[in-house]
């Protein structure tokens, strides 16, 4: 039960954070443009929900993307 406990306060920590780009960025870099585009997507927001958010977003992408093909092929007609 401790571990559980040891768990959950972890997790509680983690939902309450912010993340400051700034603080991740170091001295005397400076991102892309899509490295830029990246950390905005983070920058003042929980990270942990941020990425929970884009992986979803990208499973979705993956799940039904794979469909599309198929989709196409539908509509050709020697393919029917």
């Amino acid at each position: 039960m401790e571990h559980l406990d040891i768990v959950l306060q972890n997790v509680r920590g983690m939902l309450n954070e912010t993340v400051s780009i700034a603080d991740k960025i170091p001295a005397g870099y400076t991102p892309t443009w899509a490295e830029s585009l990246w950390l905005s997507l983070f920058d003042g927001r929980n990270e942990l929900l941020t990425f929970t958010a884009l992986a979803f977003l990208m499973h979705e992408f993956v799940y039904f993307g794979r469909y599309l093909p198929f989709l196409v092929c539908d509509y050709i007609p020697a393919l029917q």
